[in-house]
């Protein structure tokens, strides 16, 4: 806000209150709001909201929070899962090579198609 200061002369930052009773309403505050150097000038920049919207409002807020969180818990247990693929593609991927080495190319121990050529002949 151009031209609007506080109380120690600096430019004034418009924030938003999250405090239950003035939930979502609009202010203007020094910009130093929160810190130990504050000179706690406030001007509502909004009208106040109605009786219904500061029911309603903070009861928002809350299932957003629970929301979010449910929301952390989900991508989380997504990322777990993720892992948990990875790795079961790893062990059939070697189950597959497994199996093709065992019906391919045999246990290198003369199972093999000549290997069992001749096993064929000895019978």
């Amino acid at each position: 806000m151009i031209g609007i200061t506080c109380h120690s002369g600096i430019s004034v930052q418009l924030r938003t209150s999250w405090i239950e009773a003035n939930a979502s309403r609009r202010f203007l505050g020094c910009a130093r709001y929160g810190q130990v150097n504050t000179c706690n000038f406030l001007k509502w920049y909004d009208h106040e909201i109605s009786e219904r919207s500061k029911q309603a409002i903070p009861g928002l807020l809350r299932s957003l929070e629970k929301s979010e969180d449910e929301l952390g818990r989900v991508e989380d247990e997504l990322g777990r899962l993720k892992k948990k693929v990875k790795v079961l593609l790893c062990l059939v991927l070697l189950l597959w090579l497994l199996v093709v080495k065992l019906f391919v190319g045999g246990l290198g121990n003369g199972l093999g198609n000549r290997g069992m050529n001749r096993a064929i002949k000895d019978l």
